[in-house]
């Protein structure tokens, strides 16, 4: 999985969208679970037909934490001490929580997370260039089909973990 024009990893093949077939690819691709870890405030529950339909997918952990009062950085830090695939920013799409969801990703800028998770917005009518224009690598319908939805996200895993096999090189002191 190496582009030779660069000498880096290149991007993990497209994920099958067929739930047996996503399987099998992310046993052969990714070798170990893909962990979801869904961030979500109290009352806004999002993920209902998600878990109805996680079972389908050994492979696949889906993780909620409900987030309360306290300050956005302790949170992101029990995020950062979990170590999932993605983030699953569960909110509304509205402008109500926009400041929160500002709050939110600059905190992860902060505390590196974006290097390590990929951060997601999953809300109700959501697409990839809403989530993309309010600061999110990728966004996702609440009441999207989760087989579609772990296709993306693996592969996004799958290459990462390219990505950091890779590393990079020690500095030359010369």
């Amino acid at each position: 999985m190496m582009d030779d024009s660069l000498d880096q990893p290149a991007r993990a093949p497209e994920a099958p969208g067929e739930v047996a077939a996503l399987n099998a690819w992310l046993d052969a691709q990714l070798g170990r679970p893909l962990v979801l870890l869904a961030l979500r405030r109290a009352g806004n529950d999002r993920l209902a037909g998600w878990r109805a339909q996680i079972a389908q997918f050994p492979l696949v952990t889906l993780d909620e934490l409900v987030v309360g009062d306290e300050p956005l950085a302790e949170t992101l830090a029990q995020v950062a001490q979990r170590d999932p695939d993605t983030l699953l920013v569960c909110d509304d799409a509205g402008d109500a929580t926009r400041a929160w969801r500002a709050a939110l990703l600059n905190t992860a800028e902060g505390r590196n997370l974006f290097e390590r998770v990929e951060i997601t917005l999953v809300a109700d009518g959501m697409t990839r260039a809403i989530a993309r224009r309010c600061g999110f690598e990728d966004g996702f319908a609440a009441d999207q089909p989760l087989a579609a939805t772990v296709a993306i996200l693996a592969r996004e895993a799958v290459t990462r973990a390219a990505y950091r096999r890779y590393g990079s090189s020690p500095p030359c002191y010369l």
